[in-house]
């Protein structure tokens, strides 16, 4: 395919003949930074890395944590809500004098103890510590999702065993 310019003729290259570099494989999702680099990137500390490559890993690592924070509670909170609402159906249609039972007491001590937990601030500001920071509000959120599934199936044990409406537990056992 030939275009004409002005003053010359350009030609497309044949992109069949040339071979082109393809990427290496490796066993890391991906690299932040291509180079590893000694130095550390954190102000507060000895000997603090001041390179544009570095800046701009570090805040793309902090904007993947970032994301992840908030899919880990988009991912929470429908099961929070679900637990609002098994235990709303629990108060008015089951018989709740086992409520104080031994497996759903452990189940809501574990899972009060995981909700209540906090993050401690970090020391500075820096992307490093932010980045810190968000790994462990990352393992927090997971924990604190694991244990509310724990609760909710708790839960929904306690709501079929104890249910008032003997019809409604039978009509759930023939499906």
């Amino acid at each position: 395919m030939r275009f004409r310019n002005a003053s010359q003729t350009l030609r497309w290259p044949n992109y069949s003949r040339t071979t082109f570099p393809t990427m290496a494989r490796s066993s890391a999702h991906f690299s932040d930074i291509a180079k590893p680099c000694r130095d550390n990137h954190c102000p507060s500390r000895s000997r603090c890395c001041s390179r544009r490559s570095c800046r701009n890993a570090l805040a793309s690592r902090l904007d993947r944590r970032e994301l992840t924070i908030t899919t880990k509670k988009n991912i929470l909170y429908p099961v929070l809500d679900n637990i609002d609402l098994i235990k709303k159906d629990i108060r008015h249609r089951c018989d709740r004098s086992a409520w104080k039972g031994r497996e759903i007491t452990h189940a809501y001590d574990r899972f009060a103890s995981t909700m209540n937990q906090r993050i401690a601030p970090a020391s500075c500001r820096c992307k490093t510590c932010a980045i810190e920071r968000a790994d462990r509000k990352i393992a927090l959120l997971s924990a604190q999702h694991r244990e509310a599934k724990r609760w909710l199936d708790a839960l929904r044990k306690y709501r079929w065993k104890y249910d008032l409406d003997a019809s409604s537990r039978s009509a759930t056992v023939s499906r």
